[in-house]
């Protein structure tokens, strides 16, 4: 239960709880007389550490005690037993307190950390949203794979442009190697192009490819390898590409008129 924020208040509950119980124990007293002079103080103690907090606590604790010796406890041989059920009311009640005070630090941790949980995660949600826009409207083709140990790499996602401009998805790109979807002529170029990548070095490589309905289109793709040191390989890759097909096309217009 959450605590009252107000100095003024958390004290002044404090006195009241205190007071409520001396009058609840003031009306028992016909039917138990000197017997159990603190069991209605306990609650009062609860109930000012839970909503008030410590010092709140500590108050209530203090003012039982005066109210104690001023009323049953004394301070005589005679009265030996009561002195020690004073000194056991205040070490139980202080533990009480101090448990209390604890558990109320406690939660304010978590629902300070579950407050900047729900934060991050909305700043997460708001900066997912405008990546997924952003990839969306681009024109170059973007990537990331991440490369088993067997060296296979694995795509984990892939820009909307990537899917249009090559009608390949997800699950048609990790079905069967990349290699496979490159033209046959430029295999090898892409071979020592995926050489390069996997000792750890970027690289940007021009070479052909088929799309899903086996037109060809060239590309300039751009490759940065994460290397992880732990491994002593590439785990993941970073990749954008461009379709140059066009690009390619007029370049060799231009040859053939020379």
């Amino acid at each position: 239960m959450r605590g009252i924020k107000s100095g003024f208040a958390r004290y002044g509950l404090a006195f009241v709880a205190t007071a409520v119980a001396l009058g609840v124990r003031l009306m028992l007293e016909p039917f138990w007389k000197d017997r159990l002079v603190f069991l209605t103080f306990y609650a009062a103690i609860i109930i000012s550490v839970w909503y008030g907090g410590l010092g709140p606590g500590l108050l209530s604790i203090a003012m039982t005690v005066c109210i104690c010796i001023a009323l049953w406890v004394r301070f005589t041989a005679a009265d030996a037993g009561d002195v020690v059920g004073l000194i056991g009311f205040a070490i139980v009640s202080l533990l009480t307190v101090f448990l209390a005070a604890a558990l109320h630090r406690a939660r304010a941790r978590i629902e300070s950390t579950a407050v900047a949980l729900r934060a991050n995660a909305l700043a997460l949600k708001d900066s997912e949203r405008h990546f997924r826009a952003i990839t969306e409207v681009i024109s170059d083709y973007a990537y990331i794979c991440s490369v088993e140990e067997d060296g296979r790499m694995v795509t984990e996602w892939m820009s909307q442009a990537f899917s249009r401009g090559t009608g390949y998805n997800l699950g048609d790109l990790n079905s069967r190697a990349w290699e496979t979807r490159v033209f046959a002529e430029d295999r090898a170029l892409v071979a020592e192009h995926q050489r390069r990548w996997m000792s750890g070095e970027p690289d940007m490589c021009e070479y052909r490819i088929l799309d899903k309905r086996g037109n060809v289109i060239w590309l300039r793709n751009n490759v940065r390898p994460i290397w992880d040191p732990a491994k002593e390989r590439v785990v993941r890759l970073y990749g954008a590409a461009k379709d140059i097909t066009e690009k390619r096309a007029a370049l060799n217009e231009l040859k053939t008129r020379v």
